[in-house]
């Protein structure tokens, strides 16, 4: 009897032991399969749909999503990136912020493991279009190297508050 109390609740464990994600305990690696097989999305309703599902991956989602890009020479990334841009585009709608909390979140981690630098760029736009002033610290690590150094100074140029981060830069060369 207890071994079979033992199975039921280690079955009963397992969404929960193995990282469901939603309500359906989807992984978040079956929420983003399911998402991207979707694309490109049919009307609004299914896009809509499809974009809530992936902001509700959050961060490890997003990072999930950006290490599926390939390098940028392939040119296999149309995806992925309709997928990433999309999302980023999603979040900023006002009521979504903590969806762009964790976008730019999991964007900051994606941008460090990336060694493409077309995708690195590319995801550092990203962290424009969603991102905000408490990503500027961030985004200033990135000026140092020659090859993210363009992108994340336009990038910081055009978040909230960057005024001072602007000075510091100009000041800096």
């Amino acid at each position: 009897m207890k071994k079979i109390l033992l199975i039921l609740a280690a079955v009963i464990m397992l969404p929960w032991l193995a990282g469901a994600q939603d309500g359906r305990n989807r992984l978040v690696t079956t929420v983003i399969a399911d998402a991207m097989a979707q694309l490109p999305a049919q009307d609004r309703s299914i896009y809509n749909t499809m974009m809530t599902d992936l902001a509700s991956t959050g961060a490890e989602g997003v990072e999930k999503m950006a290490a599926m890009l390939v390098p940028a020479a392939k040119g296999q990334n149309n995806i992925v990136e309709y997928a990433l841009n999309g999302l980023a585009s999603y979040v900023t709608v006002p009521g979504r912020e903590m969806m762009a909390r964790n976008m730019s979140d999991g964007l900051e981690k994606a941008i460090v493991k990336c060694n493409d630098i077309p995708n690195k760029c590319f995801l550092i736009s990203l962290l424009g279009t969603c991102g905000s002033d408490d990503n500027i610290p961030f985004l200033e690590t990135l000026v140092s190297n020659k090859n993210t150094r363009d992108i994340a100074l336009n990038t910081i140029t055009r978040m909230p508050g960057a005024r001072n981060a602007i000075i510091r830069q100009i000041n800096a060369s």
